[in-house]
């Protein structure tokens, strides 16, 4: 089969963690183009399992049959089932990258308990996690903790902000651009989109953000807002590096270039040029050659000029 979505499966029992061939039915059913929701009783799962769900599965669901261990111990007959079914909930949250929800079998003796306590029926998986890098700034710092929610790829709308799953097992987060002929993403901060995501790779959207002290739910009205204004900002940028690029020559006869040069740890040397503070370029010469950046707006300039006479062929970091 095309590996395309088909739809989504959810292994369920008994207990599917515990099954002999439950790692290779997870993956085919992974290659097949299938979301995996994986239901279990979070007894068996620790590290080894919860990172086999990570890389195979879309979301957990572990049963939790009461908040206290007297009420869920009660319905499987099991004493000790509740600290072992936390056990399994503190290895997903330590792994980190994985949704997961509780579920819960309503009886007459827990849900007055659950529903004291403000727990409710129905909902998504859902999962913190904290935005690293730059890539959406203005609207997420590095550091900024966000709530992301399950989510079906024909509900993502323009201006949702989503985590997708990239290469190597890790994670990223940018906005929704387009959805005609497919989700297109980009980041808030970033020149380029990143090209139509497969359905497959999205993890869920951003629906609460940390801000203010406190946690507060992402607004419609406040993704449409930041949709604009990254549009205009990166306009601005393209506008602001060209008029800067214009005045580069007349900066460069105007300010000296300050030369640092130091020894190569393969016997080679390094050369880079300051303008002012900036570094503006830099040259390295080896075993291997020699290679040399220049920041683009300083291309075609006396800064470009200077390294060529040394001799470097031009590359990019």
């Amino acid at each position: 089969m095309p590996t395309e979505n088909r739809g989504a499966v959810t292994p369920t029992g008994g207990e599917p963690p515990i099954h002999p061939e439950i790692i290779d039915i997870l993956r085919g059913l992974r290659q097949m183009g299938m979301k995996l929701r994986v239901e279990s009783n979070g007894t068996p799962i620790g590290d080894q399992q919860a990172q086999v769900l990570r890389d195979t599965a879309t979301s957990v669901s572990i049963s939790l049959d009461g908040p206290t261990a007297a009420l869920h111990d009660d319905l499987p007959g099991v004493p000790g089932a509740f600290d072992r079914a936390l056990g399994g909930v503190e290895t997903l949250i330590k792994e980190g990258r994985l949704p997961f929800q509780i579920i819960a079998c309503l009886r007459r003796g827990t849900r007055p308990v659950l529903a004291a306590k403000g727990w409710r029926p129905g909902g998504r998986a859902v999962m913190p996690i904290h935005v690293i890098g730059n890539s959406m700034r203005p609207c997420l710092r590095p550091g900024t903790l966000v709530v992301v929610e399950e989510v079906e790829p024909a509900d993502i709308r323009v201006g949702n902000v989503i985590v997708l799953r990239i290469d190597g097992g890790q994670m990223g987060i940018h906005r929704v651009i387009s959805t005609r002929g497919g989700i297109l993403t980009q980041g808030d901060n970033l020149p380029r989109p990143d090209g139509v995501v497969p359905a497959q790779r999205i993890v869920g959207k951003v629906v609460a953000r940390w801000r203010w002290r406190q946690l507060r739910d992402t607004a419609r009205a406040e993704e449409y807002l930041w949709l604009h204004a990254a549009s205009s900002l990166r306009r601005l940028r393209r506008l602001l590096r060209a008029g800067v690029k214009l005045l580069a020559p007349l900066v460069c006869a105007a300010v000296p270039l300050r030369t640092i040069r130091f020894a190569a740890g393969d016997g080679g040397e390094t050369v880079r040029l300051y303008l002012l503070k900036k570094l503006v370029a830099w040259r390295r010469t080896g075993a291997g050659g020699s290679t040399m950046w220049v920041h683009p707006v300083f291309e075609n300039t006396a800064v470009e000029r200077r390294l060529r006479a040394i001799g470097a062929t031009k590359d990019r970091p």
